[in-house]
């Protein structure tokens, strides 16, 4: 019987999918309590509707943003495993390395500089 801990690599970037599940699980949490919490949230809302939907807003946006920013990382995780192990070539489809990759360019260009003289 192999080893349970024998095929872990610790260098190796784990997939930021269960930080994306739990966050889809925080939301769906939040909005069941919102469900419960309806009128009681409709009434604290009306003394001010002006500002809290603003802070509402806000909050959207910020979620907006922390999805995209955790999904930005499914393809730079990919290519930082990839790399470490030697397959650090050019993506397929990629026709402007630095334009489309923002992590892996100072990866890639520091570690294929030439050597000073």
């Amino acid at each position: 019987m192999a080893n349970k801990h024998s095929d872990i690599d610790p260098f190796r970037l784990s997939s930021p999918r269960v930080f994306l599940l739990g966050m889809l699980v925080f939301l769906i949490l939040l909005g069941l309590l919102a469900f419960i919490l309806y009128q009681q949230i409709q009434r604290a809302f009306m003394a001010n509707p002006g500002l809290n939907g603003l802070i509402i807003g806000v909050l959207l946006i910020g979620i907006i943003f922390s999805f995209r920013q955790v999904l930005r990382l499914f393809p730079e995780i990919a290519w930082v495993n990839g790399f470490r192990v030697g397959d650090g070539e050019l993506t397929p489809g990629f026709t402007d390395y630095r334009s489309t990759l923002q992590v892996r360019w100072p990866v890639h260009r520091t570690t294929t500089a030439p050597a000073p003289r």
